[in-house]
């Protein structure tokens, strides 16, 4: 089994995973040379976090590799990278805020601008055209479900968002798995024992981003039948629930870190000024429902994130 490489990971680890990766390239292959391209070829760094959902305990995941689709390249199909084996990521859980997990790192890839990314889940058959994985989510309370990739098993769990790898540069992203979107139980006939995993993320270049943690009022995140999340939006947006696009940008946990302290952290936002709101109606917020009339918001608070750095915001 592959262990897992964090952010802080050795280096000979990062190298012997990237250049396992460059052997893997699937046929689509152009650079004529196996992925080791020269200086004609962008560099790309991938890693992965999350934005999680309250309640879960653990989301294991095992992947086999990534794929990318070029822009103009219709004819010659996705580049595919292949881990040597499968990649598991334990906890996704664990990686909130600014933590991460480096899933490539350096790997040599043709330059230009991509219309998709897709990662690659390892296997458990088919259902109904649903991809059923060794993937796993274990909720609070014992609850131990499968996940299931809805949708056309041609595309699987994709991003459709441009992005692009200079010739000769350096693209450093991180994917942004949005569990509390992402996760819906299934009411389809045999799959009783599995939840779907929608392909709900965003993509971010970690360069230019920044994060962003504070604490929360005591007696607001601690009040009885508070399920605190802050939410966070475009600034001027009017606050909302996640059910369709219009909602938040991403969300992150209130958790308790002392008996009368409660903190948040959210990472990997772009560069720019963003609101705030506080909801203590998380756990009524459901991914595949307009919960707008039972999702109530505290006052939003304005927000300013630079690029490498990390912006503290208490909440009231």
């Amino acid at each position: 089994m592959f262990s897992r490489m964090t952010e802080h990971a050795g280096l000979a680890a990062v190298l012997v995973a990237a250049l396992a990766l460059a052997g893997c390239w699937s046929t689509e292959d152009r650079s004529g040379n196996g992925g080791n391209g020269g200086d004609s070829n962008g560099r790309l760094t991938l890693s992965i976090t999350d934005a999680p959902v309250d309640d879960a305990e653990v989301v294991g995941l095992e992947l086999t590799g990534i794929e990318l689709k070029l822009v103009e390249d219709d004819d010659e199909g996705a580049i595919q990278f292949l881990f040597d084996q499968p990649r598991e990521i334990e906890n996704l859980l664990d990686l909130q805020g600014g933590a991460r997990d480096i899933l490539v790192q350096n790997l040599s890839v043709p330059p230009g601008e991509y219309e998709w990314i897709t990662l690659l889940f390892v296997p458990d058959g088919a259902s109904g055209g649903e991809i059923l994985t060794t993937s796993y989510v274990q909720f609070l309370g014992g609850g131990w479900f499968g996940l299931a990739i809805p949708g056309d098993p041609e595309i699987g769990f994709r991003l459709q968002e441009n992005f692009t790898i200079p010739a000769g540069e350096h693209a450093d992203l991180v994917l942004d798995i949005d569990l509390r979107r992402a996760l819906v139980p299934t009411d389809e006939a045999g799959l009783s024992s599995y939840y779907f995993l929608r392909p709900m993320m965003r993509l971010v270049d970690r360069q230019s981003s920044g994060h962003i943690e504070g604490t929360v009022a005591s007696l607001t995140a601690g009040a009885a039948g508070c399920t605190p999340a802050v939410y966070v939006f475009e600034e001027g947006d009017e606050p909302r629930d996640v059910f369709d696009n219009e909602g938040p940008i991403t969300t992150g946990l209130v958790r308790q870190a002392a008996t009368t302290l409660y903190r948040y952290s959210i990472g990997f936002l772009p560069e720019g000024t963003y609101d705030l709101a506080l909801t203590c109606d998380a756990d009524l917020d459901q991914p595949d429902e307009d919960d707008s009339s039972d999702v109530g918001f505290y006052p939003s608070v304005t927000v300013q994130v630079h690029a490498g750095q990390t912006t503290e915001q208490d909440l009231p």
